[in-house]
């Protein structure tokens, strides 16, 4: 966890500017999802670190396509990414696909290079497809997941900014109004700001993200109708880009020029970090489920029972299905 920072801050100055860099940079530091997974024996944290680092690549290929080093990185994070979690492969596929609708389709024509790589990313997972045919509809242990609610996103919300009031600040009311101050300026300015379609817009950083965010959310959704797929944690493939998106955001803000920007990105992540603190750094707040059906199995002995005052779906399946 702790190397995904200086790396996001590297790629994302690279990219923008050291502004953005910075405030992206500041909202992963304080990012309660990253910190909570990162003191897990778990792939989230390294997919977290890879995705962020594919996902750099391939905003600098759709600014410079020319780029063989970015292409390249782009291909070897592409297969790491995608061979880390289930996720990782959507968020992939997104962004391949992205990438040849602008670069061939749009512009009329074939780009031998992208279209060989892009079979190549495909080719390398094909044992992967077998597995989710084949052998994970026949898994037990995913059935807990429910079709996707508002409640999951909300989970992830709070993965992004843990937005619980400290103190009775109202910190998520201070983060929504931060969201909202680059808008004034852009109102006053309405008049001279022109849009102006073109081909080169599908390059834009700022379009490219969004499409990556909301396609991934919606593709996913969609396919959870079928089989639920969705998990909060499992959204957060999508964490820097979308620290990355807001950064870029606050940055087209004139009232937030300078340091000040900083300051207030600082004030917000700390207050949040703080609210998130002081509710996870307690006994019992991970909720160890493995080792409570285990050390209760074992008390209980052959010939006990075991009473519990709630029955969660984590207890039912250690209980019942892994410690029968």
């Amino acid at each position: 966890g702790s190397i995904t920072l200086p790396i996001t801050y590297f790629l994302a100055k690279k990219i923008s500017d050291q502004k953005i860099a910075l405030n992206t940079l500041l909202f992963l530091v304080f990012s309660s999802g990253a910190i909570y997974y990162s003191q897990e024996t778990r792939a989230y944290s390294l997919l977290i670190l890879l995705s962020s680092v594919t996902f750099f690549y391939w905003l600098e290929i759709l600014k410079n396509s020319e780029s063989n080093l970015s292409f390249r990185s782009f291909f070897i994070f592409s297969l790491l990414t995608e061979h880390t979690h289930y996720f990782g492969f959507i968020f992939i596929q997104t962004m391949w696909v992205y990438l040849i609708v602008s670069k061939c389709f749009l512009h009329r024509k074939v780009n031998f290079r992208i279209l060989y790589f892009y079979f190549l990313v495909c080719l390398f997972f094909l044992p992967e497809i077998y597995k989710l045919i084949f052998i994970v509809p026949e898994l037990t242990n995913v059935n807990w997941i429910p079709k996707p609610n508002f409640e999951i996103y909300i989970h992830f919300f709070s993965y992004i900014y843990y937005f619980i009031s400290f103190k009775k600040i109202p910190i998520l009311v201070l983060f929504l109004l931060t969201l909202v101050l680059p808008i004034y300026p852009l109102y006053q300015n309405r008049k001279n700001i022109k849009f102006n379609f073109s081909l080169n817009l599908f390059c834009d950083m700022r379009v490219a993200t969004l499409f990556l965010i909301l396609s991934l959310l919606l593709s996913t959704f969609l396919i959870s109708q079928l089989k639920p797929m969705v998990t909060s944690r499992n959204l957060l493939v999508l964490l820097v880009p979308i620290y990355f998106i807001i950064s870029v955001w606050l940055s087209n803000s004139e009232i937030l020029k300078g340091m000040r920007s900083h300051l207030l990105v600082l004030v917000l992540t700390v207050l949040s970090f703080l609210s998130f603190a002081k509710y996870y750094y307690k006994d019992f707040m991970k909720e160890p489920w493995r080792d409570v059906s285990s050390y209760a199995i074992e008390k209980a002995g052959k010939n006990g029972y075991i009473f519990t005052y709630q029955f969660p779906a984590y207890i039912d399946y250690y209980l019942v299905d892994v410690f029968k």
